[in-house]
């Protein structure tokens, strides 16, 4: 997608980009298993250094505390 290469399961299809900033990118894709869709984020160079990666800790951290049915 773009510049960015993306490995993801097989289930999502039809990824397609629909943002991008600082830390990454996001698609929207379809999950054929549910047939829902869904969003996929991509950080990009998330181990870069010490400050990428803590940014990157972080989001995973804040992530993890969001309950919602569309955020796995």
């Amino acid at each position: 997608v773009g510049d960015s290469a993306f490995t993801i399961l097989k289930r999502y299809q039809h990824l397609r980009p629909i943002g991008s900033g600082a830390q990454g990118i996001v698609c929207a894709a379809c999950d054929t298993t549910t047939n829902t869709n869904v969003a996929i984020k991509k950080l990009s160079r998330p181990f870069q250094n010490v400050t990428h990666a803590k940014r990157a800790y972080r989001e995973f951290v804040l992530m993890k505390l969001v309950n919602h049915k569309n955020i796995i």
